[in-house]
């Protein structure tokens, strides 16, 4: 822990770099998110088993590492905005299929008051902060999608029951909402009208009003076929430029 302690203030010159890189290649009409800024989950340790008994059993150690992670954390993302990124994604992932991995007390009590604080930082340092994790964060909701202050979520994963039409109507006035077109069936193996009439659906039920961003609902996988991903995009292209209109009635995709 004191060796941890001890890099607080020592960037990650790699991560720099490739940030440095994009926002260089990058013209001034796209928006430039750096990532992974995020206090560490369960998911990214080699020491899983040891990381829950430790949110139970030593809550003082884990804070102290908390602690030493948002310092670390708050520094990098300084530096990212001054090489001129709009925003950050934190990338750690909260749940799984049935829901979150850690009870909705622990995460309010332990890891909510760290986030808080770098979403604290990217306000300050004039960026936006959009959060990603898979499974069902239902439980999570109101610390995660409200009390944190984040101005986009994402994945609204499918596979494991997250609702689009539902998530806008709860959640569609304050947040930015991304992805839910999905990656376990439709993009892998679908067929083209099967990816078209997904686009659709998630162009119906999320972009109407605006605060959407079309993607798929996690990482595109090597299951992916390079032409399933491009019928996404020019469905995307096509559709869902605004004034959208659409209601579930419409066929012109098929």
């Amino acid at each position: 822990m004191e060796w941890k302690e001890a890099q607080i203030l020592i960037p990650n010159e790699g991560a720099l770099d490739v940030t440095r890189t994009v926002v260089e290649a990058c013209s001034d009409d796209r928006l430039v998110f750096a990532g992974w800024y995020d206090i560490p989950g369960a998911i990214d340790q080699a020491w899983l088993s040891l990381y829950f008994r430790w949110l139970l059993q030593e809550p003082k150690w884990m804070s102290r590492y908390f602690e030493i992670e948002a310092a670390f954390l708050e520094q990098q993302i300084i530096k990212a905005a001054e090489l001129g990124v709009d925003g950050v994604v934190c990338a750690t992932d909260l749940a799984g299929q049935s829901g979150p991995f850690i009870s909705p007390r622990l995460y309010r009590e332990m890891i909510l008051p760290y986030f808080k604080r770098l979403v604290d930082t990217c306000r300050r340092e004039g960026l936006l902060v959009i959060k990603h994790t898979d499974g069902n964060v239902t439980k999570l909701e109101r610390d995660l999608l409200i009390e944190s202050g984040i101005d986009g979520y994402h994945s609204i994963d499918p596979s494991a029951g997250m609702n689009l039409d539902e998530m806008k109507a709860r959640h569609g006035e304050h947040l930015t909402l991304c992805g839910n077109v999905d990656v376990t069936q439709i993009l892998p193996w679908g067929k083209p009208e099967e990816i078209r009439r997904e686009v659709l659906r998630c162009l119906r039920q999320g972009a109407q009003g605006g605060g959407y961003i079309l993607s798929s609902s996690n990482s595109l996988h090597s299951q992916i076929p390079l032409s399933n991903y491009q019928i996404m995009l020019d469905t995307a292209r096509e559709f869902g430029r605004y004034p959208i209109h659409l209601d579930a009635g419409d066929n012109r995709l098929l």
